[in-house]
């Protein structure tokens, strides 16, 4: 390696490591995640190499780290040191590996890097694979059976609607219940009301009385099984639609923020892999740079589809939950929550798990090699913890709700909200002022705990500003609750205006204005939640002013949940007419019923594609669209296997 690239070296590894204390930093070659660090940190050296002075504006990668900007680098690095560097970091992993029991120590141009002992590990630089476990293979077997049964009981299905066989069952599992109902009783010890009785005696013995129903006899346990798991039964359920319900609208909702989500992935899967940062992350202000574009800010702001999961998850409990509870007593309500606990439970869980067992057993088999792919810590942790997991509380140790299958912290909280609605229905059906104010207070409580702990621990929006953003404030459900409080509150709101039968103003002047204005309202306020930080993005770190960092973090995603909230409510009264229709489509109808399957599998196709990339992954507009498409298209069709392969049955 020439001595100015060399000396570039060492000028960065004291800034970003040694932070120009003496004291030798052995952190980095601590562990047995040490050949994954020096890879990518091989691959930082080699920006400097390949883009010369500041490669990426003084911001290099170490491991998972970003290491802010400490200076300007004047690279004065040849092609042929790209290859000099890469074998340094080869020769490092390999004396580490080597050095068993002592302590070893390689001297880099005046730095004395010191190795501490570790544990002798096996590893391919560059060449990882995985090898088949016994939850590899439970998985594999797990995922067969589920395509056996479906396959079985749709073959069989349709064998008994081409009448190739009748199930031969009793008469009370395959025979018609006929409830009579007399109209007269003149002799002592006529049938009562309501006797089962064969059809044609009855009419001969009893022709007073007339047949007023005729169904089907529940089936057995076997025909049941056959009809959840045929295709004839999950893809008939997947295609009905609601004809005139007034909140269909929130399933075009909820698709589309599905997919915003996605988007929002798709750049970030990537992150750690991608050759040209800069035309990313705005450095040193370059306007260029996608986040610091409108079009960029709105991909950024994905974010924001989680709270309208969240505000649609509350709004859709405490609508329905009125309904179904109408008239009863706080403490009937209450009596409920068992049932309410134990259904949700098992209407998310199984599908949920079997994905994330799937993602950690199965997936490293289908990976080529990928220095920025390794499970290997993720998936000890989720072993380690799976107790937490098991019983959706990991968010209760922020810390923890990103280290396991980390999209999977939105089900914790949201399942935490639950957990609290019977408590919230009850009071609110013992007085509906208190049912109102309640969750309004436990919001303005988040919201006033979430601007206190920003200024205090000065949480910072920037993802490249290294405050405790995410784990304090984006995963806890104290922080998080609001829109989904907001949501209760909606709920109520709406089931008492349909009850009422209120309506707004129309086919007047009045009526127009009051649209316009809420559309405005809402419009303005979702637009301000997402631009609001447009001049926080314009460079790395974020300049925005730290009042405004700090409101901006306690309000916006509160404000964002009441825009969706009254855009909603247009739709839902039918003031949005065109827009109404549009998001009620059967498509969108039959699509929102992945959404569930989609959110959970989006983590995994990402992982797939982007760990079997042969080549490093350059950023460009088309490159992202394509990429975006694609996972697009095969995370909707596993969404669908899924949802007609295991959540409907």
């Amino acid at each position: 390696i020439s001595s100015g690239c060399l000396l570039t070296y060492e000028r960065w590894y004291n800034d970003s490591t040694h932070k120009n204390d003496p004291t030798l930093h052995e952190a980095v070659f601590s562990s047995a995640d040490m050949p994954t660090s020096l890879t990518i940190s091989a691959q930082s050296l080699a920006h400097i190499a390949l883009y010369g002075a500041n490669p990426t504006e003084g911001f290099l990668g170490l491991g998972d780290q970003i290491i802010k900007d400490y200076g300007n680098y004047d690279a004065k690095c040849s092609p042929s040191d790209v290859n000099g560097l890469w074998e340094l970091a080869a020769n490092l992993t390999a004396l580490a590996i080597l050095s068993g029991g002592t302590h070893a120590s390689y001297e880099l141009g005046g730095i004395m890097l010191k190795m501490p002992s570790i544990a002798p590990f096996a590893t391919q630089c560059g060449d990882k694979h995985y090898d088949y476990t016994a939850g590899s293979y439970v998985m594999i077997t797990l995922a067969c059976i589920f395509a056996g049964l479906v396959a079985l009981a749709t073959a069989l299905a349709y064998a008994q609607r081409n009448g190739w066989f009748h199930t031969g069952c009793s008469p009370d599992d395959e025979g018609s219940y006929v409830m009579l109902k007399q109209r007269e009783a003149k002799a002592e010890g006529t049938a009562g009301e309501g006797d089962d009785m064969d059809m044609g005696a009855q009419q001969q013995q009893q022709p007073d009385q007339e047949i007023v129903k005729v169904q089907p006899a529940p089936k057995g346990f076997a025909m049941r099984m056959v009809d959840a798991f045929s295709l004839y039964t999950t893809l008939g359920e997947w295609a009905k639609t609601r004809e005139g319900a007034p909140t269909a609208a929130l399933d075009g909702i909820r698709v589309f923020s599905m997919n915003r989500v996605r988007a929002h992935f798709a750049v970030a899967a990537a992150e750690t892999g991608y050759t040209n940062e800069g035309e990313i992350v705005p450095f040193k202000g370059a306007d260029h740079a996608v986040m610091a574009t409108w079009s960029g800010q709105a991909i950024q702001s994905a974010e924001f589809s989680v709270d309208s999961f969240f505000f649609m998850s509350g709004f859709l409990a405490s609508y329905v939950a009125l309904k179904k509870l109408r008239g009863s007593s706080p403490l009937t309500v209450a009596k409920t929550a068992p049932g309410l606990y134990l259904h949700r439970y098992l209407r998310i869980s199984p599908l949920y798990f079997i994905i994330v067992w799937f993602y950690y057993e199965v997936v490293p088999l289908t990976t080529a090699s990928s220095p920025y792919f390794d499970l290997t810590v993720e998936k000890q942790f989720c072993k380690d913890n799976w107790l937490k997991e098991v019983t959706y509380v990991k968010d209760f140790w922020p810390m923890d709700g990103l280290k396991c299958y980390g999209v999977s912290w939105y089900l914790s909280d949201d399942m935490i909200f639950f957990w609290f609605t019977p408590l919230l229905f009850a009071v609110f059906f013992w007085d509906k002022l208190a049912g109102y104010l309640l969750p309004v207070c436990g919001a303005i409580a988040s919201i006033a705990y979430s601007w206190w702990a920003a200024y205090h621990f000065d949480w910072r929006l920037g993802t490249f500003d290294g405050s405790k953003y995410q784990p304090d404030y984006y995963v806890p459900p104290w922080t998080r609750c609001p829109p989904y409080l907001i949501g209760i509150v909606c709920g109520y709101f709406y089931r008492d205006w349909k009850q009422n039968n209120r309506s707004l103003p129309s086919g007047s002047r009045l009526g127009c204005l009051v649209d316009a204005a809420l559309l405005v309202v809402s419009f303005t306020i979702m637009g301000a939640c997402v631009y609001g930080a447009h001049s926080d993005a314009q460079d790395v770190p974020g300049q925005m002013r730290d009042a405004d960092n700090y409101a901006y973090i306690a309000l916006s995603k509160p404000a964002w949940s009441i825009g969706l909230a009254i855009f909603a409510f247009l739709c839902f009264e039918l003031r949005l007419p065109l827009m109404a229709r549009f998001l009620s489509l059967s498509v969108f109808q039959c699509i929102s019923k992945l959404t569930f399957a989609m959110y959970l599998l989006h983590p995994l196709v990402l992982t797939v594609y982007f760990a079997n990339k042969v080549d490093a992954v350059r950023y460009t507009n088309l490159e992202f669209t394509m990429d975006y498409l694609g996972v697009l298209v095969v995370t909707t069709a596993l969404a669908l296997i899924a949802y007609l392969f295991i959540e409907l049955p």
